[in-house]
């Protein structure tokens, strides 16, 4: 497959099928603008870029002139980029979130970029027989890249071009047609299409698109292609939520070995608490899933813990339950913020939280019966919690309340250029 792709992509470099486009984007890197005089314009179509086993594909309208047009590479040079290739990254999809330009060292993860039009068309508005021209590249793609079977449209010119190829190679495209919207959805033959908004400067600009609506979109395009992001930082994540069962059958085997057994194995998963936060900031490297796991996985692995200790009677139940119904607000809170689009990390409240939390639990764990030192301890990681949860409630009302008020400022919309 990479060999077809690599075909394809040297096909569409030499194409010079459209005199108006050809003329546009020799005229474009012939005259660039003040800020890129003197660097040398890739002045050619552009194909896809990404990763031949993909399963979600991006598709945008065109080149910018003086963005794809210049650097080689589509979604590369300008802020549109800057804003679909930062989702990506955080999205698990890139390993980078910038992309300047073609030697930058940006490799996608099971993500495909590409557009319908591969030249910068004047006023990003290509005419229909430039679509055309273009489309039975789009096409070709779509039936190499074998593996995909999500297509993200940015904005309502992509996603009647993906309608139009994904026809071209014999898939079941709906009658009606289904109109774009942001966060449409439409199942297309082996594809899933879905709608979102170009992040084009004059969406992002008037906040029609924010980065919380990006990354719901991404996060939406990895449940469709049923993808989980793996990087180190998300498998220490999942190894915590694995430690737990060890812990609580440790703890409720009621002997020194059991009690030595989940102190240890708790203090290894409350390690890789902080070890995969400092991980995926050091290497750039946050997603969605570790935002919205990380701080589940915590709830988990307290939650768990707490549960057993009360049934050993060596924590009250109503400090227990305190804690837990906490947690269970703030997780079904969480939830409610993702419908939105709207993705909130752990606030340095909620981390002074968790660690008093696990300083706690560890001690009860070690001393039984415990010190009054213990007891204070659990008292004070208990104000801890109640404190934070009001913090993560009055923070998010106010998020809430902002997005609404973008959202009724701003009417819909589908962007322009790529």
């Amino acid at each position: 497959m990479p060999d077809s792709l690599t075909a394809l992509a040297e096909e569409i470099v030499d194409c010079r099928r459209c005199p108006r486009l050809v003329e546009w984007r020799e005229l474009s890197a012939a005259n660039p603008p003040r800020r890129y005089q003197g660097q040398e314009y890739w002045g050619r179509p552009l194909p896809g870029f990404g990763d031949p086993a993909a399963r979600v594909i991006v598709l945008g309208l065109a080149p910018a002139a003086h963005g794809g047009n210049r650097t080689g590479r589509v979604f590369t040079g300008d802020r549109s980029g800057n804003w679909l290739y930062a989702a990506l990254h955080r999205a698990g999809l890139a390993n980078q979130a910038l992309s300047e330009h073609r030697d930058d060292g940006l490799k996608l993860r099971g993500a495909y970029i590409t557009a319908v039009n591969r030249c910068p068309p004047p006023a990003n508005k290509p005419t229909p027989t430039e679509r055309d021209n273009c489309l039975p590249y789009l096409a070709r793609e779509l039936g190499l890249l074998e593996q995909a079977s999500v297509i993200v449209a940015l904005g309502s010119f992509a996603w009647d071009g993906a309608l139009r190829a994904a026809r071209e190679i014999g898939e079941d495209v709906p009658r009606p047609k289904p109109r774009f919207a942001h966060g449409a959805e439409a199942e297309v033959g082996r594809f899933e299409l879905l709608g979102c908004y170009h992040p084009s400067q004059q969406n992002t600009f008037t906040g029609k698109l924010t980065e919380e609506m990006l990354d719901a979109t991404f996060t939406r395009a990895r449940e469709l292609a049923a993808m989980l992001p793996i990087n180190v930082p998300n498998i220490l994540t999942l190894l915590r939520i694995l430690a737990v069962p060890v812990i609580v059958v440790a703890l409720l085997d009621e002997t020194p070995n059991g009690d030595a057994l989940a102190a240890g194995v708790f203090a290894l998963a409350a390690i890789t608490d902080g070890l995969d936060g400092y991980i995926a900031r050091r290497r750039q490297d946050v997603t969605t899933f570790g935002k919205l796991m990380d701080p589940l996985a915590d709830k988990l692995l307290i939650v768990a813990a707490l549960v057993a200790l009360v049934s050993l009677n060596r924590l009250a139940a109503w400090v227990a339950m305190v804690i837990i119904a906490r947690e269970l607000a703030v997780t079904g809170l969480r939830a409610v913020a993702v419908e939105q689009g709207v993705v909130i990390s752990a606030s340095w409240l909620g981390k002074v939280k968790t660690t008093l939390q696990v300083a706690a639990v560890f001690a009860l764990i070690i001393w039984n019966p415990s010190p009054w030192p213990v007891d204070a301890l659990v008292y004070v990681a208990l104000a801890a919690t109640v404190i934070s949860g009001l913090d993560y409630f009055f923070g998010l009302r106010k998020r809430l309340a902002e997005e609404r008020e973008k959202r009724a400022e701003v009417p819909g919309g589908s962007g322009a250029s790529s």
